[in-house]
């Protein structure tokens, strides 16, 4: 077991994404006064492009389903997203998983065409009432197995499609999953285009959340309506948020079905629609900012969220200069070089391995890095450097998730009069 110094450990962490062919860029940050420089460190990530980024982990998000309806779709839309990465940008996946890719998808599918119900939609569960989020769930993943070349029955797919108009006739209230069952209508094919359009010009935009306005704009691009795409895409733009470093994304507003108002993936799902609607727009290099800075790791929090963030951002590699790069990049830590690479076609779905910085090349006070890049392409650099602070001694802090630890005393009925405790008793501790 390694031995850890004493104090709270404090990470500082830098990003930069520079696009221009010839650019010096400078990050800085502190290390406070009287920090044990023993303790001190820095990584850094060079990265060819968001390719190399976020691609290299597809193999992970692919997998057998299992499960009731929602746990079966939540392994089987993100095991179609790597089929469609694999298929339309030659993303990297293992032999294992190209010779698996086939195998999973027919498992979900066959898993899938078991839990329809008898209206064409589907519920939770095989044996309950069919659900306008989860029946529209389905079909939108189906729709992206047939794109992603695989066999989709026909008669699953019409039927799911017949319950989605079904649902919507009801007049489903909640305007998120109304806007979700459209999308994934609009999404499965071009028939009921004019019945969409119908819908859509019922519904008060104004009251959606920022999730269902990109679902909107999306739906509105997908069935042709160019001119209205764009008027959605303006009013979602107006409530985007930014952050440091130059980062732009959508709050949520309240619960929906998990994920359709949470922070992370409304902002993915309006870099979708950027990306689609208006490939121009300044905030699309912002947004992606922001969503690389929110990863855990390799990843997001959930496969799912993982594998819709992946989506949005294949699109945008569809059409960017990025898998195509052909550049110099140096980095110094304090005017010491400490990396120095060239970027080209043949890297650019490697990931890279991170540059450990030693303490001795970190000062007390202020510490510069210096990213100096030359040629065609886009540099992705990250930083992470991390010092151990005395001072902070054991407040609470939250980056990212939270952890509440609760104790309960485990006594028989009769003891419940004594409230001390002592060593030897026996707690109940919930985390």
């Amino acid at each position: 077991m390694p031995l850890q110094p004493a104090g709270l450990e404090i990470i500082k962490n830098n990003v930069a994404d520079i696009s221009d062919e010839n650019k010096i860029e400078v990050k800085t940050f502190e290390i406070p006064s009287g920090t044990d420089m023993k303790s001190a460190g820095m990584k850094i990530n060079i990265d060819a492009s968001l390719a190399s980024v976020i691609l290299t982990s597809l193999d992970e998000l692919a997998g057998y389903p299992y499960g009731c309806v929602e746990q079966t779709m939540s392994r089987f839309l993100p095991t179609v997203i790597v089929a469609k990465a694999f298929r339309e940008i030659n993303a990297p996946i293992s032999e294992a998983t190209k010779k698996d890719l086939p195998l999973m998808v027919d498992k979900g599918l066959q898993r899938l065409y078991g839990f329809q119900h008898s209206d064409g939609g589907w519920g939770w569960w095989e044996n309950d009432n069919s659900s306008p989020f989860m029946t529209a769930y389905v079909v939108y993943g189906l729709a992206i197995a047939a794109e992603s070349g695989y066999e989709v029955r026909d008669g699953v797919l019409s039927n799911g499609k017949s319950a989605i108009k079904n649902h919507l006739n009801k007049n489903e209230k909640d305007l998120t999953t109304r806007a979700y069952m459209l999308y994934s209508l609009a999404t499965a094919g071009k028939e009921n285009n004019d019945y969409i359009k119908r819908i859509l010009e019922t519904m008060n935009m104004s009251e959606m959340n920022d999730y269902a306005k990109s679902l909107a704009a999306m739906t509105w691009k997908l069935i042709g309506n160019e001119r209205k795409a764009k008027e959605e895409l303006i009013s979602l733009e107006k409530n985007v948020k930014t952050s440091g470093e130059g980062a732009a994304y959508w709050e949520g507003k309240e619960f929906h079905y998990r994920w359709q108002d949470d922070k992370v993936q409304t902002t993915a799902m309006a870099l979708k629609a950027i990306v689609n609607i208006n490939e121009a727009s300044d905030l699309k290099e912002k947004v992606i900012r922001w969503l690389m800075m929110q990863r855990r790791g390799n990843a997001w929090r959930s496969t799912q969220e993982t594998a819709m963030i992946i989506y949005a951002m294949v699109d945008y590699l569809k059409n960017s200069p990025e898998l195509d790069p052909d550049y110099n990049v140096k980095i110094f830590v304090n005017n010491n070089i400490v990396s120095d690479l060239n970027m080209n076609k043949s890297n650019v779905f490697t990931k890279s391995e991170p540059v450990v910085i030693d303490n001795k090349n970190l000062n007390i006070g202020q510490n510069q890095i210096r990213i100096e890049k030359s040629g065609r392409g886009k540099v992705y650099f990250s930083s992470a450097a991390s010092y151990f602070d005395k001072s902070s001694g054991s407040k609470s802090s939250e980056n990212g998730f939270r952890i509440e630890r609760e104790y309960f005393k485990l006594e028989k009925y009769e003891s419940y009069s004594e409230d001390k405790l002592f060593t030897g008793k026996n707690i109940l501790t919930a985390v």
